[in-house]
């Protein structure tokens, strides 16, 4: 008999307020993971400037010792014409 006065009441989420928390978790993952694509993204692309650098570097060591200690110096060399375009260019000791 006591349990007929309690109210019967349901409590719990309905299905729209679990639509709409889905719904917003939903959106905050969406932008977790473009952030974490950005990253890679940034993280690869410095990842390949670095990579450039140090090639770049190595080119003009090289090119800086060759003339250093060549023996033969620079030599010009004769203008070539490709496709319209005339390039001319040096080359230290006997490197090309």
């Amino acid at each position: 008999m006591k349990s007929a006065m309690l109210p019967n009441t349901a409590e719990g989420f309905t299905i729209i307020e679990l639509m709409i928390a889905t719904s917003i978790f939903s959106m905050i993952l969406l932008l977790c993971t473009v952030a974490m694509l950005q990253i890679g993204r940034t993280f690869y692309k410095g990842v390949t400037v670095t990579n450039t650098n140090e090639v770049a570097r190595a080119v003009i060591t090289d090119i800086s010792s060759s003339i250093t200690y060549s023996s033969a110096g620079i030599q010009q060399l004769t203008a070539v014409t490709t496709a319209g375009v005339t390039s001319r260019g040096y080359c230290p000791g006997n490197l090309r």
